[in-house]
């Protein structure tokens, strides 16, 4: 049976593992999007759980990165599982930190002991995240940057 043609799995079709792409040192898998992206959006960058069986945007426990849009059918994303991957970034004050529940990479000066998250180090910022502060004076993300991190 093709683990790419429909039904989709979470990386395993029955029991047995889905095909993985090496490449550029990055471990990636496919999966199909919970909602099947009828909007066809372009949603690389954001940490992604498994709901149901196919991924979602957030969630616990984290299982990657979405890195790229299936090249023949928008409704399946191509997700880094180790290596090196560009995320969405809400906050940056540490080289470590962790993807959260929104599926936003955020380096906080300590490090959370956090279950069901993934841990990354920050490799590159390519956009800094716009901060504000809210009313008790702690940073807020008003719009999100991009990092290059390394999942492990």
């Amino acid at each position: 049976m093709d683990p790419f043609s429909p039904p989709y799995k979470t990386g395993f079709v029955g029991t047995v593992e889905v095909p993985k792409k090496k490449g550029n040192s990055v471990v990636e898998y496919a999966f199909e999007w919970h909602d099947g992206n009828p909007e066809d959006e372009d949603r690389s960058g954001y940490g992604v759980s498994v709901l149901e069986g196919k991924i979602i945007i957030g969630g616990s426990p984290i299982i990657g990165i979405s890195t790229r849009v299936d090249e023949y059918d928008p409704s399946i994303q191509w997700v880094a599982i180790e290596g090196f991957a560009e995320i969405k970034t809400s906050l940056l004050l540490s080289n470590a930190g962790h993807i959260d529940k929104n599926g936003f990479f955020k380096a906080k000066r300590k490090l959370p002991k956090i279950s069901g998250s993934r841990v990354a180090i920050l490799i590159e910022t390519i956009k800094e995240p716009e901060m504000g502060k809210n009313m008790f004076q702690m940073k807020k993300c008003l719009s999100p940057g991009v990092s290059k991190v390394l999942l492990w």
